[in-house]
């Protein structure tokens, strides 16, 4: 289904076209569940339009029109709160011509389901939802893990997961196992960045009581926004959970 704007006769004017106009300007997310202080990232169309979030259930809702067509909500002018601006598309000389983007979520946001407009002044005010549907869609903003815990038994375990994190330096990399245990974890941004920590010495480590918790100081080395591709390594020890805790922003003075 192709989506149609209807332009009011103001605009209609401005842009010197026939009236109903057409324009196909847009955004599609790629990413839909992103954590706070993460990146949300797609493709669009819209020569220098602004994106924005809302909280779901405060956004405007799109209405069907003609015989197959997308009529989008109008404001009078751009949104303010509770919308929250995300970034410009970049200029174009072709208002349509396609274009990727990549746009950092505030860290301060609340988590919950949210909905993406492009405002296009030059349509009548209109605010474009993200997608193709009627209905539109929504992207789930979640609360940023600070850390990973893996139950483990008593035999050697390996276990790879992806953790989002912003752009930032490396504030905290601790690692927390069952007194006795032996582990190891590296982390990497493929051709980027890496760390590691281990419980062999190489890491600072001091028993709490029935755990031993193990610290690795790192460098406030700029880190771009990224996934990052872990490897924890469970060599030897008694069962219990083992925790990862790592954490990157802005450095505390600035």
């Amino acid at each position: 289904m192709r989506r149609r704007l209807i332009l009011p006769a103001l605009a209609v004017l401005v842009l010197a076209l026939p009236a109903p106009a057409k324009a196909d300007v847009g955004v599609y997310p790629a990413t839909k569940i992103v954590p706070l202080g993460g990146t949300i990232q797609g493709w669009g169309d819209g020569s220098g339009m602004p994106m924005y979030l809302v909280p779901a259930a405060a956004g405007p809702k799109r209405h069907s029109c003609g015989s197959n067509g997308i009529c989008e909500p109008t404001v009078e002018h751009a949104p303010g709160k509770p919308f929250v601006l995300l970034g410009h598309l970049r200029h174009t000389k072709d208002m349509y011509a396609r274009q990727s983007f990549k746009f950092f979520v505030r860290s301060n946001l609340s988590p919950g389901l949210y909905r993406m407009y492009l405002y296009c002044r030059p349509c009548g005010n209109s605010l474009i939802e993200s997608g193709n549907r009627l209905e539109g869609e929504t992207i789930r903003l979640t609360a940023r893990p600070e850390s990973r815990r893996i139950r483990v038994g008593s035999a050697p375990t390996r276990v790879r997961f992806l953790v989002a994190e912003p752009a930032g330096v490396i504030l905290l990399l601790r690692l927390t196992v069952p007194h006795g245990s032996r582990a190891r974890v590296t982390g990497r941004i493929p051709g980027v960045a890496g760390v590691g920590i281990s419980t062999d010495g190489r890491s600072r480590c001091r028993r709490h009581g029935a755990v031993d918790v193990c610290t690795q100081p790192e460098e406030w080395c700029p880190i771009p926004a990224a996934a990052w591709h872990f490897d924890l390594r469970k060599l030897a020890g008694p069962p219990g959970v083992l925790k990862l805790t790592f954490v990157i922003g802005p450095p505390p003075n600035g």
